[in-house]
């Protein structure tokens, strides 16, 4: 087909979509239509990616002033110039993958998904096993499967990843003409898990001051308090209680697995950050199911679930706080090193395919 017809025939579908009286449709019809609509478009955001990145290859932007497409595209038409090379990106991993082609294109999976995935995993060739997992996870998860992907199968390139971001990391001041200074820098997942952590601790105890200060003014409060705290040698806010959790497989901690360790605020952690956060941290095991939740009403071991505990076994460390949920078949830990059991015991959600997790809390110093 000609490319002229194939968008020719996207302009016809908007015109039809506008013809319609949206006031007369069944509200179950319009929840349908709707999600098919959406699903549409992330189909045409697919082909858009492939349009740029072919663009790209030919030097269609050449001679028009811009340096690559995407940008002449974003001023043609008004549109965003890093979410249009966000496109670009896209179209050269669907390049590389024929998988990834195949999914974004049937609309298997969105294309946010597959900008999730391709930004994650820095322009690798992603595999129908990444698919496949991502393909039902909701969309904040998919970046932390696909670093977690990128771990297991380029270890070469995760083992220095971690002090390449180190290496990045900055903060600027620059003085505002007001008289005000900017605020600008440049955080590595470990550190911006204990500085979001340490200011979010401080900025709860004035969520209810009725200042009427938004979340980020707020944060600016938070750090004022605790440089001048710092300044003054009387550390206070949330330097007791803050704390950073990261969850990661079993193995992460006591087998030296690649997995990266998630935290709540999103990023994910090297697995060697992890394991060296871990000897100062209280570590609870869970075991979960396959829907990858522990219910939390069963305080009892099934047979299944304490025999998968009892394959496990645990490298104890003295210099580890261990708290963990083992059952009655956990091993002792030997002397010297410090252990507790979680009051709540063991939970599990299904005595099939259990999987053993870490929630690895350290306490920011």
């Amino acid at each position: 087909m000609e490319i002229s017809r194939a968008v020719a025939a996207v302009g016809d579908a908007a015109d039809r979509c506008a013809r319609v009286d949206l006031d007369t449709v069944d509200p179950t019809e319009l929840r349908h239509e709707l999600s098919a609509l959406r699903t549409g478009i992330s189909r045409l955001e697919a082909q858009f990616a492939r349009m740029t990145h072919a663009a790209d290859r030919a030097g269609a932007h050449i001679g028009t002033g811009a340096r690559d497409t995407a940008e002449w595209v974003g001023t043609q038409t008004g549109t965003s110039t890093a979410k249009n090379r966000a496109g670009a990106d896209l179209g050269e991993a669907m390049a590389k993958s024929d998988a990834l082609a195949a999914a974004v294109a049937s609309g298997r999976i969105s294309s946010d998904k597959a900008n999730a995935a391709v930004g994650a995993t820095g322009g690798l060739a992603l595999d129908a096993e990444l698919i496949e997992e991502i393909t039902e996870l909701p969309l904040h998860s998919v970046r932390p499967a696909a670093e977690n992907w990128k771990a297991r199968n380029h270890a070469e390139q995760e083992a220095s990843r971690a002090e390449r971001q180190r290496a990045r990391r900055f903060l600027r001041l620059t003085s505002a003409a007001d008289g005000m200074t900017r605020v600008d820098g440049l955080l590595d997942p470990e550190s911006s898990a204990i500085v979001r952590t340490t200011l979010d601790s401080i900025m709860n105890e004035s969520a209810f001051d009725d200042s009427g200060r938004r979340r980020d003014q707020r944060c600016a409060d938070a750090l004022a308090q605790l440089a001048k705290a710092a300044s003054t040698g009387t550390i206070v806010g949330g330097r007791s209680n803050a704390k950073v959790l990261v969850t990661v497989p079993y193995e992460t901690v006591t087998e030296g697995g690649p997995a990266r360790g998630v935290t709540r605020a999103g990023p994910t952690i090297d697995a060697d950050a992890v394991r060296q956060m871990a000897c100062d941290a209280g570590i609870h095991r869970v075991i979960t199911g396959p829907g990858s939740s522990p219910d939390q009403d069963r305080r009892s071991w099934t047979s299944d679930a304490r025999t998968a505990s009892s394959r496990r076994t645990c490298s104890w460390r003295s210099s580890c706080a261990i708290s963990t949920a083992v059952g009655p078949d956990a091993r002792s830990a030997p002397p010297g090193a410090t252990r507790t059991t979680s009051p709540n015991g063991a939970t599990t959600a299904a005595p099939t395919s259990p999987r053993a997790l870490c929630s690895v809390t350290t306490t920011t110093r």
